[in-house]
């Protein structure tokens, strides 16, 4: 099952995440539920980060089938230079571990997955968002920008 994320700003939303946890069978199967106060600007920004990989998803450009495929991608494409620009030991060991395994693109894909980060307190989350958009909006895709209230 695909972690899903919710960010409870309105009643209606309330509603909805309240309906999923209750729609969930109790059983062999264990659920992770994690409730955070999402005032930090990080959380805000990842969460926008979700909203737009959902608005490229959708909009069918770039043929990615689902948001954690095109969130590989987007690592690869946009955190990659930041991480290799702003982290040492990322720069140093990361263009080794890619040329000793370029021809298998599986698992090329699984080193962007595993080892390009988003999630570091570092990490430069603002320019990310800002190439990501940079590069989409151009293509046609309307990127959802939240209520002021949820960015503030």
């Amino acid at each position: 099952m695909k972690p899903e994320h919710y960010f409870l700003g309105s009643n209606a939303t309330r509603q909805v995440i309240l309906q999923r946890i209750s729609s969930l069978e109790i059983g062999e199967t264990h659920y992770r539920i994690t409730i955070a106060d999402s005032m930090s600007k990080t959380v805000r920004q990842r969460g926008l980060q979700w909203l737009w990989y959902g608005d490229v998803v959708d909009s069918g450009f770039g043929s990615f089938d689902n948001k954690d495929d095109l969130h590989i991608a987007s690592k690869w494409k946009f955190a990659r230079p930041i991480l290799m620009r702003d982290d040492p030991m990322f720069a140093f060991v990361f263009p080794g571990l890619t040329e000793a395994h370029k021809a298998d693109k599986k698992k090329m894909k699984w080193i962007a997955d595993k080892f390009i980060s988003t999630e570091g307190k570092d990490f430069a989350i603002n320019e990310y968002l800002s190439e990501f958009e940079r590069y989409w909006r151009p293509k046609g895709v309307h990127l959802t920008i939240p209520e002021k209230a949820l960015l503030e």
